[in-house]
């Protein structure tokens, strides 16, 4: 029996809460200016994107100066990084207790939920 039948569903994020995982987030973070760099988008432009954590200047530049090397950037970006994040997902393991809490918490019949900014392949 649920302790608060309002309650619905509980999430959890993945990384650092319910799972010991080991990302090389710094590696991860230099794809987007790896592939602004190799497109030939500015230093300048990167480093607003670096300022703003966003890819919105480097792609506004590519879309004025490069629009031909949009072509199949987002599919090269998310290919590595699903790269990076899988470099070390064999050694990811649950805390101690996060399975017995995630059974306890069905068994009591609420929903669970587990998140990850990362991707779907990472995630499995």
């Amino acid at each position: 029996m649920a302790l608060d039948p309002s309650i619905k569903a509980v999430g959890f994020d993945m990384d650092g809460t319910v799972m010991d995982t080991n990302v090389d987030y710094v590696k991860l973070a230099r794809i987007v200016e790896d592939e602004y760099e190799s497109l030939g988008v500015p230093e300048e432009v990167i480093e607003r994107d670096r300022a703003e954590d966003s890819m919105v200047n480097g792609l506004t530049w590519l879309k004025e100066n490069k629009p031909e090397s949009l072509e199949g950037i987002e599919d090269r970006i998310n290919d590595r990084a699903t790269a990076v994040e899988c470099e070390h997902a064999d050694e990811a393991k649950p805390f101690p207790g996060t399975v017995e809490l995630i059974n306890e918490l069905r068994s009591r019949g609420y929903h669970v939920g587990i998140l990850t900014r990362g991707g779907r392949d990472y995630a499995r």
